[in-house]
């Protein structure tokens, strides 16, 4: 007998793959990302957090304030030597 407490539910297929409800169903977007956690007979979906390019480059001028141009051409190296490999 399923659970009293989970009123939607998603129904695996023939092909292995879930059914889900309408109300799931409008809230995707094809080509989102989610991270699956499986504990015990619990199955987690979490959406990947989209990545936000105004705070990273907020934090790495905060944190470049000390780095010198000797030091960026070092990593502007490493980089390009790990981009050949």
């Amino acid at each position: 007998m399923p659970p009293t407490n989970f009123p939607l539910r998603a129904i695996v297929t023939a092909q292995h793959t879930l059914d889900l409800p309408p109300e799931i169903k409008a809230q995707l977007i094809p080509g989102e990302t989610y991270y699956i956690l499986i504990q015990d007979n619990t199955i987690t979906l979490a959406k990947n957090p989209k990545f936000d390019w105004a705070k990273w480059r907020e934090n790495v001028k905060k944190r470049s304030e000390g780095l010198t141009d000797e030091i960026m051409d070092d990593i502007c190296e490493l980089v390009r030597e790990a981009r050949r490999d």
